[in-house]
């Protein structure tokens, strides 16, 4: 299992998408293939996804530009970032 598995399946899926939007920009089929790949884990399906990024977003945590989400205004990093719970290449 590679590391992202790893942090979609023993992660809630709102940081595991600050963590994904740290850098650059994630498209939507990208999460959506993730998420299908680690079988919705915390989600249930699809339309939880939609659910949370449209949250995510209202909330400023992140924003959509040029065909992805990215980080927002309010955008603050995930606590496991912050602890270093995985090995990690940063950008």
């Amino acid at each position: 299992m590679n590391t992202i598995d790893h942090i979609v399946q023993n992660e809630e899926p709102k940081d595991v998408i600050l963590f994904l939007t740290r850098g650059a920009s994630i498209s939507h089929p990208q999460l959506d293939r993730l998420y299908e790949r680690n079988k919705w884990v915390f989600l249930g399906n699809c339309l939880g996804l939609i659910d949370l990024i449209k949250k995510m977003r209202s909330d400023g945590l992140i924003e959509q530009k040029g065909g992805g989400y990215s980080k927002g205004p309010k955008w603050t990093p995930p606590q496991f970032l912050l602890e270093k719970k995985y090995k990690l290449n940063q950008p």
